[in-house]
């Protein structure tokens, strides 16, 4: 492989219980209790019909302004009160420093706005990418494909000579719909969730054996 594509949330940084409790804390401003487990799932993937969904079921008015005001809250309360906690996984950065020296090119993939990623991304792995797609940066987000295929585009690489590493249902179909090989690790969700990937690892240090000797 030439070109490693990484979602950033769960899979580079251990950040996803802090955008849970951003989020949670934002819909609860509207009354909506939104389960830690439906934001796992749906990483990177809240939508407006999602949160109608939820509100509905309690019988609260929602609208797409009052999801409009949940993204913005959600997005203030992760920068303001827990982007400084975020830390990369154990052993992310010797993966990233590995492949990089085996002149490999590097991607993140991620379905937070460049806002949030330049909060909580450490300044030494901005230095060693690539590319980076953040969602303001494309018109579809994840699972739709163009994620990563505009990732595919700005390395100039070929799908064949590719793989992405994703920890969520939504990364994993947003990958494979760019026809992309996808390797799963279960930082946030049970294997049983991500099915769909070609490979599960069991931690970091398994993806790192795979990522540096071959898929």
């Amino acid at each position: 492989m030439k070109n490693y594509l990484f979602d950033l949330d769960g899979v580079i940084l251990n950040s996803m219980p802090y955008h849970a409790k951003a989020m949670r804390e934002a819909c609860a401003i509207f009354g909506i209790d939104l389960k830690e487990e439906v934001v796992l799932y749906n990483e990177g993937a809240i939508t407006y019909d999602l949160l109608k969904g939820v509100a509905k079921q309690t019988n609260i008015n929602f609208t797409m302004e009052n999801f409009l005001e949940i993204i913005n809250y959600h997005k203030k309360f992760f920068i303001e009160k827990y982007a400084r906690y975020v830390k990369p996984f154990d052993g992310v950065m010797e993966i990233l420093y590995q492949l990089k020296e085996k002149d490999k090119k590097l991607a993140i993939v991620t379905g937070s706005d460049k806002e949030i990623v330049d909060a909580d991304l450490p300044k030494e792995i901005f230095n060693i990418l690539d590319v980076i797609i953040t969602s303001d940066r494309i018109a579809h987000r994840k699972p739709h494909p163009q994620p990563y295929l505009k990732a595919l585009e700005l390395l100039n690489a070929k799908v064949d000579e590719s793989i992405a590493v994703e920890n969520s249902p939504t990364g994993i179909l947003s990958a494979k719909s760019a026809g992309l090989k996808c390797i799963a690790i279960p930082t946030t969700l049970p294997k049983e969730k991500l099915q769909i990937a070609d490979l599960i690892v069991e931690n970091h240090s398994e993806l790192k054996k795979y990522l540096l000797n071959g898929f």
